[in-house]
């Protein structure tokens, strides 16, 4: 996607690695079918938006850093905190639209040390790689995955 830049590590098993490498090189549209159609339930279209969003996250490699249940985690030396944030409560701090705007801009992380180097890890901006579409089922994505705050009194 972007030169010089490095294929994220996904945090995998290594003989889940296998299997999905023996699916991926094996696999067939009938198995994809098969797949779908083990579902209980039809799928709604704000669920396909959802699912589309959540197969987009893992595609353009968005895992990579945010981790596969938007835990992040992954070092970024300067950036403040030290690591890739969470998504899982993005909602606490940006509207939809705040994270729509995220994606298809991009932004440097803040610094920890103004001093100090830039951060390694960014975020990129994929208006010239993803569409509307794609940004806003991303979204979609990330807001049906955030934790709900509890009530307190």
């Amino acid at each position: 996607m972007y030169p010089g830049s490095s294929m994220p590590a996904y945090d995998l098993e290594p003989n889940a690695r296998k299997a999905l490498l023996a699916f991926l090189t094996t696999a067939t549209p009938d198995d994809a079918q098969l797949i779908v159609s083990c579902r209980t339930r039809a799928l709604t279209p704000e669920d396909v938006a959802i699912e589309a969003g959540k197969r987009d996250f893992a595609r353009f490699g968005c895992v990579g850093c945010h981790g596969t249940e938007l835990q992040g985690g992954v070092a970024n030396p300067n950036a403040q905190g030290g690591e890739v944030p969470s998504l899982l409560h993005v909602s606490d701090d940006y509207t939809k639209d705040e994270v729509i705007a995220l994606v298809r801009n991009g932004r440097a992380p803040p610094l920890e040390n103004t001093a100090g180097p830039t951060p390694p890890l960014y975020m990129p901006a994929w208006k010239y790689v993803l569409s509307e579409e794609d940004i806003s089922r991303i979204a979609d994505y990330l807001w049906s995955k955030q934790q709900k705050k509890k009530d307190s009194w």
